[in-house]
């Protein structure tokens, strides 16, 4: 394999030549691996394919040799360890696999704490740096709530400090599946010698583990079948220079292609296979859209260049900061990049045939408003059958119009390109919506879905974080809607916005957002997370902006990021020191909420509504992974549940086609003195019940009669009268004195301010009936006291195919349970298949609706909770028989018979069988050819039957012939139902 054939000009290598030469190769390497570079040095050697020597021949993968071995010591000096299983390709160890009993304690944290020393060794860093691939399993399932992945089967790359563990989730099994041969007994049984452990053979546990759809197997064969192995080292490994947020420094970090990444790749490849140009790849915010075209560029090189096609690539953005952003990417990945700033830089690069400038891989960013204005057509750059130009349009759910746009010229420019469109939140037609919208939507423009990874598998992979809302009710003493309704004439003067827009409103809006935000950094003991403010209007991020400067500029820091604001400079600059965590908060209104990536955003505030695809663009700003964060927090002042709701449903009914089956406040302070003596505040009290007194305060629907009746000096100064109460009473809590407390009914008065409240508004909306409407908002809201609540959290799930995950996990537990004929089993399985075909006709059904949904989800999940409790009393009693899984169906197949000496009492029925057990395994044990003939095998079965009912009376079981035939004959049939 190391050998190139040798050409007519060149002399053949002699061996002395040869010995000397590999000799050489492997002092290089040696060095190499010592190098601080991850690797780096060694993995570009990996794929070097000019030079006489090549180490590895991707061309022919199947030429190379693949060894495996168990327990290599790894060894420098005094310093050694042993992975579980090296893999080896033409004798260099490429990847390392620990696995480790299920449930072991503290699941796999043990071994990624000893994989994190090793990383800080200096001794092991030559092996670390060879290996290309690390798993880690403890053969068990994921579990959703697992962020530390404690539990399950993870593959990483190499790492500086520590690993960035994947899930893997296959998604073509046929791909990998098929080629799996049988291995023969003799080679099975050799492989068990040579690993000192053959008397596992008969072990049942050793056949279930042998099951190709067990955690462990699934990942190993996902990854390590010779055309996936090929294509991760290949494609899927990339070295990412890395900018220190608080030094500035550079470090490199090493990827792994994640697996929606891969599969959207295996996908496009058969899109292009069935003669199709274009497709949508919908992959939520955050798992890695731009990495996706990153590793594509490779992958489609190949492919084009196995067809003598030169492929070029142009990267489509419709923002400038996003064609920063994403030539930055592929900057840092070591992918050439060049910026088209011009129509006429375009044409030039459309008429260019040759792959590359620089000779390494390379790609156009295209920023497209920078063409906004140009209508021409690009039609001066014929078509070459010698070059596939290949566009990536990123966040395709925006403004990339069909018509009057730049867009469709630069596609017409060339009708054989390849379009594949990125999403995380495609624009979708709403449901029974027909006609000139579907021209819109994003797959009707750029075509069928490719690939889909929506949010509810990325949160479950650890790739984003759920979202925690926090609800805001929102209090005001004037009541200003009511006023505005009861005002005709100025019905429409006065606007939301300009409401949203006064001091009166921001002020405390404010207040409580910097309050908020600072209260959160203690709770979570981090001062190290930032904030964005979603403004309702520009206006308002500007007047916020400014009297944040003016308040709170001494304690926190703040940028004001609009469209009109600064420069584009001075807006680069600002946004990356919010990125680099020197600045706390950002103030926005359109920019920033989408395509903005900072994972140090983790409380977002929504003072508007924002609908559909945008909605879950802006919330997702604060779904990044950061430090031990769980969620991302959205401050919720605008009440989205509605409109998130609608969104949620959309998708959902977007999602179904390609579903599976199976699958407290502060208040203000107004004593001077907390030592205020008694005597006041029952001077205080005296002078609330004199100003009361005359009132019916027992029928507040009076109360309200006889206060229309007063004008409106009396009834201010009696509002400023109750409105001590709320701190009185506050105080009076404080010094415990009860008595004072009891003298006045706090939450009456609570209920009588809102009445004179409400009164005072519409006297002062009268008074200001024939002004202007700044005026008349100006003394509206003069005496106004905004006040926001938090009114309770809960967690947003933006899950539209919460059912898909449900659906899975009742079926996986269904399907992991051996016993098939339990009739609880029976039962349960009937009911799944009987919701599976109402869950078909809900998604097939106009009438679908995010309710119907849920009540389904909620009965796959009750089949999932009693099929995981059936399986674990069956895993139970399965320890009994020391893990013998046919023991337990024979348990309880004799418990649900009417043979009542045997069935009723569990513990002795559970000794006696346990006892023809151990017989029987020594009997098979000394003999491996009874389990060829079932009858001599009934007969000596029997046999053991009666000398254990015999010998053994303590399990007080009756000798009968009848008897002891229904329990041979149950054990009989268990082995060789098994065999």
């Amino acid at each position: 394999n190391n050998q190139q054939p040798t050409t007519n000009n060149q002399q053949p290598t002699t061996n002395n030549q040869q010995h000397s030469l590999t000799a050489s190769l492997l002092d290089d390497i040696k060095l190499e691996l010592g190098n601080h570079d991850l690797g780096k040095a060694f993995f570009e050697r990996l794929h070097n394919v000019s030079g006489s020597l090549k180490l590895i021949d991707f061309e022919h993968f199947h030429k190379n040799a693949f060894h495996i071995t168990f327990e290599q010591s790894l060894r420098n000096g005094e310093d050694a360890f042993r992975p579980d299983i090296t893999v080896f390709i033409n004798g260099i160890p490429l990847a390392m696999i620990e696995v480790k009993k299920p449930n072991n304690k503290d699941g796999l944290k043990a071994e990624y704490e000893r994989m994190n020393e090793r990383l800080r060794n200096e001794k092991f860093r030559r092996f670390l740096n060879e290996f290309q691939l690390f798993i880690f399993s403890n053969n068990q399932e994921y579990e959703d709530d697992d962020p530390e992945h404690l539990v399950g089967a993870y593959y990483a790359t190499n790492g500086e400090k520590s690993l960035r563990y994947n899930h893997f989730r296959e998604e073509l099994p046929s791909e990998v599946i098929n080629d799996i041969a049988e291995i023969d007994a003799d080679t099975e049984q050799r492989i068990l010698d040579d690993n000192r452990c053959p008397e596992i053979y008969h072990n049942a546990e050793y056949s279930t583990n042998k099951r190709i759809d067990t955690p462990t197997n699934r990942l190993l064969t996902g990854l390590f079948h010779r055309n996936r192995l090929r294509f991760l080292l290949k494609h899927g490994i990339v070295y990412v220079k890395e900018q220190d947020e608080k030094t500035g420094e550079i470090h490199l970090q090493k990827h792994i292609m994640r697996y929606p990444q891969l599969f959207a790749a295996k996908q496009t490849l058969k899109t292009l296979d069935a003669g199709k140009k274009n497709g949508v790849i919908w992959h939520t915010q955050g798992s890695g859209k731009t990495a996706f075209a990153f590793y594509s560029v490779s992958i489609l090189t190949e492919y084009f260049a196995q067809k003598q096609i030169v492929p070029k690539f142009y990267f489509l953005v419709d923002r400038l900061d996003l064609a920063n952003q994403a030539a930055s990417e592929f900057e840092k990945r070591g992918l050439k990049t060049y910026r088209i700033n011009s129509r006429d830089e375009l044409v030039q690069h459309f008429r260019e045939t040759q792959a590359t400038h620089s000779g390494q891989r390379e790609i156009c960013v295209l920023n497209i408003q920078k063409f906004v204005n140009d209508a021409t057509a690009i039609n001066e750059t014929g078509y070459n059958i010698d070059i596939q130009r290949i566009f990536f349009i990123d966040e395709a759910h925006r403004s990339y119009k069909p018509q009057g746009s730049f867009l469709p010229n630069l596609f017409n420019a060339d009708k054989n390109a390849i379009r594949i469109a990125l999403t995380g939140t495609p624009l979708i037609v709403p449901n029974g919506n027909k006609g000139w919208l579907n021209r819109f939507a994003t797959k009707e423009i750029f075509g069928d879905y490719i690939h889909k990874y929506y949010y509810d598998r990325s949160i479950l992979d650890g790739y984003t974080l759920k979202l925690m809302r926090e609800k805001i009710q929102t209090s005001y003493v004037e009541g200003i809607q009511k006023a505005i309704e009861d005002i005709k004439i100025h019905k429409g003067d006065i606007s939301l916005q300009e409401i949203h827009e006064h001091e009166k409103y921001y002020e405390p809006l404010l207040d409580y957002i910097v309050a908020d935000f600072n209260r959160s950094r203690l709770q979570f003991a981090n001062d190290t997370i930032g904030a964005m403010v979603i403004c309702y209007s520009n206006r308002q991020a500007e007047r916020l902006f400014q009297l944040f400067q003016q308040k709170y500029a001494t304690q926190n820091s703040a940028i004001l990021v609009l469209h009109d604001y600064g420069n584009e400079d001075s807006r680069k600059q600002d946004i990356q020191q919010f990125k680099d965590g020197k600045i706390d908060f950002v103030f926005v209104d359109e920019m920033l909420i989408t395509g903005f990536d900072c994972p140090r955003l983790k409380k977002l505030y929504l003072e508007r509504k924002i609908k559909a695809h945008n909605l879950l663009q802006a919330l997702t700003r604060v779904n990044r992974p950061y430090q031990n964060f769980r969620f991302g927090f959205v401050v919720d002042f605008a009440n989205i549940e509605e409109e998130f709701n609608k969104t949620n449903q959309a998708y959902s009914l977007e999602l179904k086609q390609s579903y599976q089956g199976y699958l407290d406040e502060d208040e203000q302070q107004i004593f001077n003195s907390l030592f205020i003596g008694e005597e006041e505040i029952a001077a205080h009290i005296a002078e609330i019940k004199s100003a009361l007194f005359e009132f019916d305060l027992d029928d507040l629907e009076n109360f309200r009669l006889q206060i229309d009746c007063e004008n409106k000096e009396k009834l201010y100064q009696l509002r400023k009268l109750l409105q001590l109460t709320r701190q009185l009473a506050n105080f009076l809590r404080l010094q415990e004195r009860d008595k004072l407390l009891s003298s006045l009914d706090f939450e009456q008065i609570k209920q009588i301010l809102i009445i004179i409240d409400d009164r005072i508004h519409l006297l002062n909306a009268k008074e200001a009936s024939e002004e202007n409407s700044g005026e008349y908002l100006s003394l509206l809201l003069e005496n106004i006291y905004f006040k926001f609540d938090l009114n309770g959290k809960e967690e947003l799930k933006i899950v539209a195919d919460e059912g898909r995950r449900q659906v899975g996990n009742a079926r996986r537990e269904l399907l992991g349970n051996f016993d098939q004929k339990d009739p609880q089993w029976v039962l349960l399985h009937e009911e799944f298949k009987r919701l599976m075909d109402k869950q078909e006709i809900l998604q097939k059904s106009t009438e679908y609706s995010v309710d119907k949904q849920e009540e389904l989800n909620r009965q796959f999940e009750r089949i999932y909770e009693q099929a995981k409790k059936l399986n674990h009393d069956n895993n139970k009693l399965k320890s009994k028989y020391k893990g013998d899984e046919k023991f337990v169906r024979i348990d309880k197949r004799i418990a649900e018979s009417n043979v009542a000496s045997i069935s009723q009492n569990r513990e002795q029925r559970w000794a006696f069988l346990l006892g023809i057990k151990n017989a029987t395994d020594g009997l098979i044990f000394n003999n491996h050819n009874l389990l060829e003939n079932e009858s001599y095998f009934l007969s000596q079965i029997k046999g053991i039957t009666i000398d254990e009912m015999m010998n053994n009376k303590e399990h007080n079981i009756d000798l009968t012939p009848q008897t002891a035939l229904f329990v041979s004959e149950k054990i009989r049939d268990e082995y060789f139902q098994a065999a």
